[in-house]
């Protein structure tokens, strides 16, 4: 005989592939779950300040509130993992209650607005990386130095691939991308094949074109207010830093000194401190709300990576589950700036 618990949960699985299977608005759709996992009992005490019958109440309050917190605070993680399992995503290797979170809303169709992956998170990492390398047996300093090569190789790419789509195009698209590297600066390789050692090669060609087209100089300067990507120092440190890469990455060849370690660490982070200063890699935002005032002026509400609140206009469609780098010549209540979809490869 099935117990009621199995009868359920087996029931609760039938409607939650229904459930999927119906084109409703992801808030629809939330409410359902959440009339499908409690009793009416359990969502009582969060529907008190609501009208209307039972379902209607649950709707109200699915619209009254943050999705991401009805689920942090309807949800413990046994619960969460179990409706995850019955639609069958693979969370064996999460144990943080908001990314849970964030699958099941994804999987009720909600837009998730994606963690920043910009210029901070590779300071950071350089900044622990110098603090504790004194501390580190060889093979942890080896590790370390090794992503942070891979953080370096990032932003290079990030802040190459902008700096060429400004100048160049706005085109997003992989194909053109491609096409415009081969055919201004020489690059045979698909993006997804550049490696640290590319990127450096495009900028300093980058820097060679605006050196040569008064044009595409004049754009620069008037823009960001230097006629070049990186500055002569700004390469010596790169080419130092670039020089010791392959004694990390393939250390068998020889093993790198403390010094070595101390050495690229530094100069890493007084690059990447830099590149943040100066303005070089650029503000990265995402964007939390886009709304029609009452006079129907178009507002965008977006943060940055250091936790920032903007006010864009612009005509720009924008997406909340993208990064987007932003320059704006009015600060952040931002005119008409310069937006660029962060490019991931």
């Amino acid at each position: 005989m099935v117990s009621g618990k199995k009868l359920k949960t087996v029931r609760v699985y039938y409607l939650l592939c229904e459930t999927m299977q119906v084109n409703k608005p992801p808030v629809e759709k939330l409410a359902e779950l959440l009339m499908m996992e409690f009793e009416k009992n359990e969502l009582e005490p969060e529907l008190v300040r609501y009208k209307g019958d039972f379902s209607t109440r649950v709707l109200e309050y699915c619209l009254d509130n943050d999705p991401a917190e009805i689920i942090k605070k309807m949800f413990g993680l046994p619960k969460l993992r179990k409706v995850l399992q019955l639609y069958n995503i693979t969370i064996e290797k999460i144990d943080n209650q908001m990314k849970l979170a964030n699958h099941l809303l994804q999987t009720l169709g909600f837009p998730i607005q994606p963690e920043f992956v910009g210029i901070n998170q590779a300071i950071s990492k350089a900044e622990r990386c110098y603090q504790n390398i004194m501390m580190m047996s060889e093979m942890e300093r080896i590790g370390w130095i090794t992503d942070l090569y891979n953080e370096l190789e990032r932003i290079l790419k990030d802040v190459s691939l902008f700096y060429v789509r400004f100048l160049f195009t706005k085109e997003l698209n992989k194909s053109s991308l491609e096409s415009l590297l081969k055919e201004e600066f020489g690059v045979s390789k698909p993006l997804d094949k550049l490696g640290l050692g590319d990127f450096i090669s495009l900028i300093r060609d980058l820097n060679a074109k605006l050196k040569a087209n008064e044009e595409l100089k004049n754009q620069l300067q008037k823009t960001f207010g230097r006629p070049y990507i990186l500055s002569k120092m700004d390469f010596k440190i790169l080419d130092d830093v670039s020089k010791h890469r392959k004694f990390f990455v393939h250390h068998k060849v020889k093993t790198p000194s403390i010094k070595d370690c101390e050495n690229v660490t530094a100069n890493t982070l007084t690059l990447l401190e830099t590149f943040k200063t100066e303005m070089i890699y650029p503000n990265l935002i995402r964007i939390n709300e886009i709304a029609t005032n009452r006079f129907g002026v178009r507002c965008i509400r977006a943060e940055d990576e250091d936790g920032g609140l903007w006010k864009i206009y612009t005509n720009m469609p924008l997406d909340v589950s993208k990064l987007y780098f932003i320059h704006s010549k009015t600060g952040q209540v931002a005119i008409n700036p310069i937006i660029l979809e962060k490019i991931d490869i």
